[in-house]
């Protein structure tokens, strides 16, 4: 079952509270360690805010419920990188550029006839998880949100003209903001909230769970067992509109080297998952633990009422002999056959039959080390793929849609290693604001190429030219792979490409130095796009632009300036 949509009211009273909050800029004066709270007149649950900006991430995080609290006031680090799959749940009102916008905010955004401005950062409004992929709020999130909106704005307008506003006169409270009912709606005050008296709470056995753990309570004990568990890196999605996860992978093993049954689990199921393995593995084995080690905290609260009905020693070790080398086996096969793993556990999510079967060659070097006269240069040419016939004959037909992304799946079952068909796919699902198949149909393609041009040690060829017509493909895939990162803001790991690409191709057929030099400066890839591209094509400008600037960061481009008047 959905949850429920915000109504046009809800979402114009959101979007209000939201470009009121990003108006008055709480950032340029508010660390996000001044933190204040608000209590959900619905359900009296107490949201923890944060206003972010410092790193240049403008937002307001509220952080439903204790968790968040607890784990500053014990030390661990702050959940300000929404994309660790551990961090406590939050609504979060952020305020991007038109990149980290998609379809879902424009046609709000239009409904609501705001009169949208993709040259101003706009409210990004979304719902974090522990495990799931960011969402779109739901009706009690939305109104939820408006009005922690509308209170920080008044916290942060005091707290502008008195700091002081937020220390509490007894130690170890927090400034809360709550309400009551009156006859023309809500009424809201200040109140202060004793924090040293909550307390954490971890996972609760209920009638069922002390069943299931009875029935193993008279089994013998021996033996120390190791668990863990993590995150499958690609998100998967069950049925279409339905939010995307992260698998959930339970490993077990026995520290005397065997591996034990593990399973995969939904974020949501994680306790009824340990106990339905812990009671296979037990039954497996005749006999319960009398140790069990983890080495990930966050194991603690979802074990620790399981050990303790059972009498087992919970241990918290530095690592775990058995199962990490087996884990980094299990995260590699995902990492490098992410699409296989979703045919065999996902089969309701259309983009089965992207990664073919591995065929001969899929695991050789394809390097093609040249001679060069005093010269120790690896140069990788990649062979000739007679996919690319067929591929481009495809691309030259009048196709539908559907019938097209059928056929260049068929072509990357064929041949997994020609990349241009991986791109083809991934924009067309990109056109489809598939954004999450498209997102993994791109890594995918780049995964392997990354994996045929690198040796054993990770070390990229020296020379990857574009005059090699063979190697176009793997250029274009890790170039669209650069992009995309770009266009995420993930600006670094970006850059790294982009250079990586002009160091073994100096003559820069593809134009690298021209994404570099508009990251240096602090360019987004749509800055970059408006400025320079001109129905499809980039003109004489951007060489001007090119060569005005580039000469401003000598630590960038002094050896390109060489390399070009030396390379042959």
């Amino acid at each position: 079952m959905k949850d429920e949509s915000p109504s046009i009211q809800e979402w114009k009273d959101l979007y209000s509270a939201a470009l009121d909050f990003k108006k008055l800029q709480p950032w340029e004066w508010m660390d996000d360690s001044d933190m204040f709270c608000v209590q959900n007149p619905a359900t009296g649950e107490i949201g923890y805010c944060c206003v972010l900006g410092k790193a240049s991430d403008f937002a307001l995080g509220v952080y439903p419920g204790d968790e968040c609290l607890l784990s500053r006031m014990l030390g661990e680090p702050e959940p300000s990188e929404l994309n660790d799959l551990n961090n406590p749940k939050c609504l979060m009102a952020s305020f991007f550029n038109e990149g980290y916008m998609d379809i879902h905010d424009y046609e709000t955004i239009k409904r609501l006839e705001l009169g949208f401005d993709r040259h101003q950062p706009w409210p990004v409004l979304r719902s974090h998880l522990p495990g799931y992929v960011p969402w779109y709020l739901n009706r009690d999130e939305a109104q939820f949100l408006t009005l922690t909106l509308q209170q920080a704005i008044i916290v942060c307008q005091r707290f502008k003209s008195n700091p002081k506003k937020l220390i509490s006169p007894a130690s170890g409270k927090m400034l809360i903001r709550v309400s009551e009912e009156v006859e023309d709606g809500l009424k809201w005050r200040d109140d202060w909230l004793d924090v040293f008296n909550i307390e954490e709470s971890g996972e609760v056995l209920d009638d069922s769970d002390v069943e299931i753990l009875d029935d193993l309570a008279d089994m013998k004990r021996q033996g120390t067992w190791e668990v863990d568990a993590f995150y499958l890196p690609e998100p998967v999605q069950e049925e279409a509109g339905e939010r995307p996860f992260y698998p959930y992978v339970i490993t077990w093993a026995v520290k005397d080297g065997e591996i034990l049954n593990g399973t995969v689990s939904r974020p949501d199921e994680k306790k009824s998952a340990f106990l339905a393995q812990l009671r296979e593995n037990t039954f497996s084995k005749q006999n319960l633990p009398h140790e069990i080690s983890i080495k990930r905290d966050e194991l603690l609260s979802v074990l620790t009422p399981i050990t303790n009905h059972l009498e087992i020693e919970l241990t918290r070790v530095d690592s775990l002999e058995v199962l990490e080398n087996a884990e980094e086996d299990c995260i590699r096969e995902v990492m490098e056959e992410p699409m296989d793993y979703l045919e065999e556990k996902i089969d309701k999510i259309d983009i089965e039959g992207i990664n073919p079967p591995k065929v001969e060659y899929a695991d050789q070097k394809q390097t093609t080390p040249l001679d060069f006269e005093n010269s120790n240069k690896r140069e990788f040419v990649d062979r000739d793929h007679e996919v690319s016939e067929d591929y481009y004959k495809l691309m030259g037909k009048s196709l539908g849609k559907a019938k097209l992304k059928k056929r260049l799946k068929k072509l990357i079952r064929k041949d997994p290693e020609f990349f241009d068909s991986y791109i083809s796919l991934s924009q067309m699902l990109y056109e489809e604001d598939k954004k999450t198949e498209a997102d993994l149909v791109l890594d995918n393609g780049y995964k392997r190429a990354i994996k045929i041009i690198t040796t054993e040690e990770n070390e990229w060829p020296d020379l990857l030219e574009w005059g090699w017509v063979e190697n176009r493909h793997v250029i274009r895939i890790i170039m669209n792979k650069a992009i995309s990162l770009w266009n995420k803001r993930e600006t670094d790991p970006a850059l790294d490409l982009f250079r990586k690409l002009l160091k073994s191709n100096p003559s820069d057929n593809i134009g690298a130095r021209n994404y570099i030099l508009a990251i240096r400066m602090h360019m987004s890839f749509d800055e970059f796009e408006e400025q320079f591209n001109k129905d499809g094509f980039y003109d004489s400008s951007l060489i001007d632009w090119f060569d005005d600037n580039y000469k401003k960061f000598p630590d960038e481009f002094d050896w390109w300036d060489k390399a070009t008047e030396e390379y042959r």
